[in-house]
């Protein structure tokens, strides 16, 4: 919820409408976070809804590879519609929750999809900006990532 942190949750409202989570994200994010900044704000959120996850197989392998938050991610994902894209920055995850047909998004790719929406005309990449908030590995992102976002960097 790398959004949070920069009172931007309106950015995936923006794009994706409601989003459900599941407990494991919920309790790291919200629960064990609320000293960080924008926990609250999701807390508050009417659009973000908190989801149970119950016990199955498939959560029990995700244990193994994943953390307890993925793992309920993809599970959540996997369970209730694979045509609802699963927001994963993880790079495990990310080719976990492919290898099951599930649609993935990241940071970056909400950050594309905002400015697609007209939401946001562009990201400037410095220490006093959001996108190191947004996505720590900045030079991980690709390029037609940046080329697309129209990126500046200082």
């Amino acid at each position: 919820m790398h959004y949070a942190r920069i009172s931007r949750l309106d950015l995936i409202q923006g794009v994706v409408g409601e989003i459900a989570v599941p407990g494991a994200v919920w309790n790291e994010v919200v629960d064990e976070g609320l000293a960080h900044p924008g926990s609250s704000d999701i807390y508050e959120a009417t659009w973000i809804h908190r989801i149970a996850i119950a016990g199955s197989p498939l959560l029990t392998d995700l244990h193994i590879q994943l953390d307890h938050g993925e793992s309920e991610a993809i599970a959540l994902a996997y369970g209730h519609s694979r045509s609802i894209p699963l927001i994963v920055d993880e790079r495990r995850a990310r080719r976990i929750a492919r290898s099951l047909g599930l649609q993935i998004i990241g940071s970056a790719g909400l950050l594309l999809l905002a400015k697609q929406h007209g939401l946001i005309t562009g990201v400037i990449r410095s220490r006093d900006e959001c996108f190191l908030y947004l996505y720590p590995q900045c030079d991980a992102l690709p390029w037609y990532g940046r080329t697309m976002l129209g990126t500046k960097f200082r």
